[in-house]
């Protein structure tokens, strides 16, 4: 299938892509540990719980706590999931300083094309729409391509507390 990040439209997460999703995630996209399965007897619950606003999750610290407000959106071409975005309202100390407010991610087989920075444009709109004017913004040490989409869209580094994070901020 050939198509272009121009072709893709961000919708709400709905059953009509599981096939696509499911596909996603053996190519190694990634799942929350606390969500349902994926599979097919529990993705109306998958689905569900994505945009749950009392779900409660597991921290990196073991503790567990309410999810903070957030909507996830994916992004698709015709019946096939390309990625999905993660916009949070608010944040804890915790996504302070690992998650940030937007947190896409591509699936594996179609990172490099240009889909990333397509995505977080569109999110970083919500997100300033929405009224954040200083959005924080984490990726892993070693994540070049997520640093580069951050800088191309105004972001600057600030310090982190941990040395396998990297954090920036992008005001206004």
């Amino acid at each position: 299938m050939n198509f272009s990040p121009n072709d893709t439209r961000l919708v709400m997460p709905s059953d009509i892509y599981a096939r696509s999703y499911q596909a996603a995630i053996a190519e190694g996209l990634s799942i929350h540990p606390d969500a349902p399965p994926a599979d097919f007897a529990h993705f109306a619950a998958h689905v569900q719980w994505l945009n749950a606003p009392n779900a409660e999750v597991r921290l990196p610290n073991g503790r567990r706590a309410l999810r903070v407000p957030q909507v996830e959106a994916w992004l698709t071409y015709a019946y096939t999931f390309v990625g999905r975005v993660v916009i949070r309202t608010r944040l804890t100390p915790e996504l302070e300083a690992w998650g940030g407010h937007i947190a896409p991610e591509i699936r594996p087989s179609l990172r490099g094309q240009g889909f990333g920075s397509f995505l977080f444009a569109m999110a970083l709109e919500k997100a300033r729409a929405n009224g954040l004017r200083r959005i924080m913004l984490t990726c892993r040490d070693d994540n070049a391509a997520a640093e580069q989409m951050f800088l191309r869209q105004g972001a600057v580094e600030v310090e982190s507390p941990s040395l396998e994070v990297r954090r920036f901020v992008i005001e206004g």
